[in-house]
């Protein structure tokens, strides 16, 4: 049912020309503490992520979900240690498994439960590296300047390749032509 519903209000959103994103990728149902506060960890086996957690998601972006947002959470069927916003290989599994070629937005990075106590900028680094292409920071401007300035160095530095930054643009510029946003910078 929640596939269904899901899907339907994607195609509804979309024919009315809103910019929808599914969430939470993998699956934030089953977090048993607050990942603005913490960093829950699902503990589904493999079957249980496949048969269970993914399907509502895969129902979404068949229905033409423009944006998937990834949660602070760590499903260790997918990645042991990082949580699915700061993993290259839970962006992998959305992208390969599920078959989505849409934008990837992160939860937001401010989130103590993603940044462990660490930076918003280390977090923005982490999930562009891992392949994010839109992040949601709302701390002060401050830290989201950091984040930005981060990104830029990290990227400059050669860490992460330009070409991973202009395939996020090319997404990004995808999603606007789609819903005539394009000209609007």
């Amino acid at each position: 049912m929640v596939a269904r519903m899901g899907a339907a209000a994607v195609r509804g959103f979309g024919e009315e020309g809103v910019i929808s994103a599914a969430k939470r990728f993998p699956n934030h149902g089953f977090a048993t503490s607050d990942s603005q506060v913490s960093l829950p960890v699902v503990r589904h086996d493999a079957k249980k992520l496949r048969t269970y957690d993914l399907p509502p998601l895969k129902a979404a972006i068949d229905a033409g979900a423009p944006m998937v947002m990834v949660g602070h959470l760590v499903y260790p069927a997918i990645d042991r240690e990082r949580p699915a916003n700061l993993s290259e290989d839970a962006i992998s599994t959305l992208r390969s498994d599920l078959g989505f070629d849409g934008v990837v937005v992160t939860d937001d990075l401010a989130m103590t439960g993603v940044t462990g106590g660490g930076s918003v900028a280390d977090a923005a680094v982490d999930a562009v590296g891992a392949g994010a292409d839109l992040l949601v920071v709302s701390s002060a401007p401050q830290q989201q300047a950091e984040a930005y300035d981060a990104v830029v160095r990290t990227v400059e530095s050669g860490k992460i390749p330009e070409a991973r930054i202009r395939d996020s643009v090319e997404r990004i510029l995808g999603v606007k032509e789609r819903y005539g946003l394009r000209g609007t910078g």
